[in-house]
């Protein structure tokens, strides 16, 4: 824990002002790598960073340039493009209308400029090809003040395409490598998605009450002739879920603000656009998919999974018995995202809160409010790919530009972690039946040491009974060693992970209530697996 305080200090914040805006995790060549959007100092554009081993390193936005009538071949990335004494390296080659070769018209994402800058007229690359520039080269730069989203695709088949898209309601969609930053452009006005998801080879992006999405395998073409097209909705987008399809026909849950509806089919050719429930939508970034597909709504989170006749969806609420907190936090919801090694859904709230939903094979197991001390604004996407294969989550804070990782370490930041819960009055199968009380043992498990406070209270916590205080107590866990797999010295031989701690217990009543808290920074997750209480039942209450 001393450690950690000391180490805590080298970690720096995400360079700007304002919350950070974005945050996603991207396997490049086979490394982890953690991406930070946030408003530059100035608050007057978007700057993207990377995490490094030696903090947040910048990275340079390149620059665009429009072309037409290209002619010989196909240009690949990384050739060079030439018109006089300017040159650029090539980065993308954005087709977004017709064939290069032909009368295709489109934009070059370029790096390493020399010589001066482009202008409208001829121009050659690497290998003979030929193009007309149509016009100066501009600086790709993003507009402060969005709030970003992601989804992970690959449009090229192999390996190496896998590639993230984005887009903050603000700018233009983008295609982003790791390394280069590629705006997309719909024609649209004005072409800021909010929204966006990938879709049997189309990219879909929510525009208001449209849903503007690519040709087949061509995320930078919007054209009709390409297989683009727009479909309109009739509500304010807020948000996609992919959907269990069939062989033939692919699902896709479109939120609004006040209906849910779902596209059928693979194409322009069989898309089929039908409301599923009028009155039922969606808030902004609350959409997450488990087994079945989850989202916040003014009712509460309503989990919506497929019945056995394909094309249907059967809809149910998770939160009835929370609805008072729902109805307090429902217009605050900032973000969510998911556990998958705890088969959790959580939902956070611009106050803080939060709410933890337990989904396990599709059967909802209960819920618990939370509430962080750093309040999270953006988080990185669920569907993220890791070459580690770790289900790391982080977070944008809202406060002071820090990007944070969920799960990890025992502290708030350093800030003591208050955990508890209070069970229900307990009368043992005989709520009339007075009872004498005289032990409990707490049946607790974990992997470090664990301390807390144990209490109850007697006869519904009447003042006629003497109640008692509270005590500490503490356990210290060590996990046994697995033969091959410890150094000599360094392992405990008698090590335990499930230890009890018995209790004493005093006093006579018709029932009983159980609460346990715990207030570090310094202790780690621990399981209370169970609490058996031992006691003597004496007369009936008169």
């Amino acid at each position: 824990n001393l450690a950690a305080d000391s180490y805590r200090a080298d970690i720096g914040q995400v360079p700007g002002s304002g919350p950070v805006r974005g945050v996603a995790t991207l396997a490049v060549s086979g490394v982890d790598k953690t991406f930070a959007f946030r408003n530059n100092a100035g608050g007057t554009a978007v700057a993207v960073y990377v995490a490094s081993s030696s903090g947040w390193t910048a990275i340079t936005l390149p620059e665009e340039v429009s072309f037409t009538a290209g002619a010989v071949a196909t240009p690949a990335d990384g050739a060079i493009l030439t018109q006089g004494a300017v040159t650029a390296t090539v980065r993308r080659v954005m087709l977004q209308t017709g064939a290069f070769t032909g009368a295709g018209t489109g934009r070059f994402i370029i790096t390493n400029r020399a010589g001066g800058n482009y202008g409208a007229g001829a121009a050659t690359l690497t290998g003979g090809t030929t193009c007309t520039l149509s016009g100066i080269q501009t600086a790709v730069t993003m507009s402060p003040g969005g709030k970003f989203e992601f989804v992970t695709a690959n449009f090229f088949g192999q390996a190496s395409g896998q590639r993230l898209y984005g887009c903050d309601g603000v700018n233009r969609a983008f295609e982003f490598d790791g390394t280069y930053l590629c705006p997309i452009a719909t024609g649209t006005s004005p072409d800021a998605p909010k929204h966006i998801a990938y879709n049997v080879g189309h990219l879909m992006l929510g525009i208001a009450s449209s849903i503007i999405h690519s040709g087949p395998k061509l995320p930078y073409k919007y054209a009709a002739a390409d297989g683009a097209a727009e479909i309109a909705t009739g509500d304010t987008i807020t948000g996609f879920l992919n959907a269990p399809g069939s062989q033939s026909v692919s699902t896709l849950i479109v939120y609004g603000a006040q209906q849910t509806s779902i596209l059928y089919g693979t194409g322009v050719a069989s898309w089929n656009f039908t409301v599923y429930k009028y009155g039922s939508g969606g808030y902004h970034y609350t959409m997450q998919n488990m087994l079945h597909s989850y989202a916040l709504d003014d009712p509460g989170i309503i989990g919506m999974r497929t019945a056995q006749e394909y094309g249907n969806f059967v809809q149910a609420s998770l939160t009835v018995n929370i609805f008072p907190f729902i109805q307090s936090e429902r217009s605050k919801a900032a973000c969510s995202t998911l556990s998958r090694i705890k088969s959790q859904y959580r939902l956070f709230f611009s106050d803080g809160f939060g709410l933890f939903c337990t989904i396990v094979n599709g059967r909802h197991l209960g819920n618990m409010k939370v509430v962080f001390p750093d309040i999270p604004f953006v988080m990185s996407s669920a569907d993220a790919i890791r070459a580690s294969g770790e289900d790391d989550t982080f977070f944008g804070n809202t406060a002071n530009g820090f990007v944070m990782q969920l799960e990890k370490g025992s502290s708030f930041d350093g800030a003591n972690i208050e955990a508890f819960f209070t069970l229900n009055w307990n009368a043992l199968q005989n709520p009339r039946m007075r009872k004498r009380f005289r032990k409990i043992v707490v049946e607790t498990q974990g992997n470090f040491y664990a301390a807390f406070q144990f209490g109850y209270l007697l006869g519904y916590g009447t003042t006629f009974i003497t109640q008692p205080s509270p005590g500490s107590y503490e356990t210290g866990f060590a996990p046994p060693p697995n033969w091959d797999a410890f150094v000599w010295d360094q392992f405990i031989w008698d090590g335990a992970t499930l230890l009890p701690s018995e209790i004493e217990v005093n006093g006579t009543a018709e029932n009983i209530q159980f609460g346990v808290t715990t207030t570090t920074d310094y202790i780690y997750a621990f399981t209370i697996n169970s609490l058996l209480l031992r006691y003597n039942e004496r007369r009936i209450l008169r």
